[in-house]
């Protein structure tokens, strides 16, 4: 279940624990959305900073441009932080899901102890 809403996170914080008071479900709901990266592209900081990247490595480069320095060692700097600021949303909102579990079933219990179920998606 994607939680794309501090309601949607506060009903499962108190689904699965339903000790937690709904003060405290309120607070951890904030903190639950960042750590499963289900947060909105814009309120995310790794999209924010890779944009950052990729606006400072083009503005290296209009710089450079503009004074008319073709030094391979100040491209390089400048490419790869574009380079790096596109890989990194891509990384984050472009790729394919794996449909395919990063663990069999046999592994994650060998490897867990756990003997309960297993949800499926």
């Amino acid at each position: 279940m994607p939680l794309r809403t501090a309601l949607q996170a506060i009903e499962l914080i108190q689904k699965i624990a339903p000790n937690v008071s709904r003060p405290e479900a309120e607070r951890l709901a904030p903190i639950l959305i960042n750590q499963n990266n289900q947060e909105p592209w814009y309120q995310s900081r790794v999209t924010w900073g890779a944009i950052a990247a990729i606006l400072s490595g083009l503005g290296t480069m209009a710089g450079l441009v503009a004074a008319g320095d073709w030094s391979p060692s100040l491209w390089a700097t400048a490419v790869t932080g574009v380079g790096g600021g596109i890989g990194t949303l891509w990384g984050r909102w472009g790729r394919p899901k794996s449909p395919l579990p990063v663990l069999t079933e046999a592994q994650a219990r060998a490897q867990t102890g756990y003997d309960g179920p297993i949800e499926r998606r």
